[in-house]
Formats: C-alpha cells, sequence, structure tokens
C-alpha cells in the first residue's frame, strides 16, 4: 500500500496502522510535503512544503497583502516580520 484515505470507517486500526507504516517509508524518501494531502497545518509541515526560498517569497507577498495575518486558518505561511528582508 502507497497510501490511503481513511474515510471514516473504512479503516479499522490495523489498517490505519500499515497505511501510515507504508506512508512513512515513502516520506523517509522523499523531500517534500503536498499540502494538500497532510492531515496537519502545523508549522513543521508548512516548512516541508515549500523550498526555503519560495518560503521567503511567499512570507514577503505576506507581509504586504496580509500583514495582519488575517488568512490563517490552511497551511499559513507568516508574514515576514518587519525589518526582515525574508
Amino acid at each position: 500500500m502507497a497510501g490511503a484515505f481513511d474515510i471514516p470507517g473504512m479503516l479499522d486500526d490495523a489498517g490505519r496502522a500499515e497505511a501510515n507504516a507504508a506512508w512513512e517509508a515513502i516520506e523517509a524518501k522523499g523531500s517534500g510535503v503536498y499540502g494538500n494531502f497532510t492531515v496537519s497545518t502545523a508549522d513543521t509541515i508548512v516548512q516541508r512544503m515549500y523550498p526555503p526560498a519560495t518560503m521567503a517569497r511567499l512570507a514577503a507577498i505576506k507581509r504586504a497583502w496580509d500583514p495582519g495575518n488575517v488568512f490563517c486558518r490552511n497551511h499559513n505561511v507568516k508574514p515576514v516580520p518587519d525589518g526582515h528582508a525574508g
């Protein structure tokens, strides 16, 4: 198994453990994360979604367009603080 959707009632605990183990093995060989298939919006996930240069560019754009971080209930890119180039 390379991946699974954990639709309520479809996977039991053993199936969920199998899917997680398969994904961890795949993820260990990878270098990124596809955000639409994550179950978390934690900062650690967001940092893995983008290369550093892209994250810096997105943070600078966020500072220009959403400095108050109003749009944050997602895979949040935090605005670059004042005085930082990114």
